[in-house]
């Protein structure tokens, strides 16, 4: 199940065209940044229902750049509303890769 998530994120990561596609466009905000890696953890925990532990290590990554993201840019409601998620998937990665 989760290496049929990692093929779609990665199919969409590379079909979605970059800045080096289009030179007007710029490259996003790390407050923009951080709300897409929260969506995309939004998404994939939807995806995932009961089976969540399965994705924890794909959830973690998205919370803790979600989580980085909102440090650097200094807003500290983000941080307020990321961190649960972040070290609850970090967490829970862990453990399952200590088994």
């Amino acid at each position: 199940m989760l290496a049929r998530y990692v093929r779609a994120i990665r199919l969409l990561i590379a079909t979605v065209p970059g800045p080096q596609c289009h030179p007007r466009r710029t490259r996003a905000s790390r407050a923009q940044r951080a709300t897409r890696h929260l969506k995309a953890a939004d998404w994939l925990e939807g995806k995932a229902g009961e089976r969540v532990e399965d994705l924890a290590e794909v959830l973690a990554y998205h919370t803790g750049e979600a989580l980085t993201l909102a440090e650097a840019t200094g807003d500290t409601t983000l941080q307020a509303q990321v961190t649960p998620a972040a070290a609850r998937y970090a967490l829970l990665a862990g453990e399952r890769a200590l088994g």
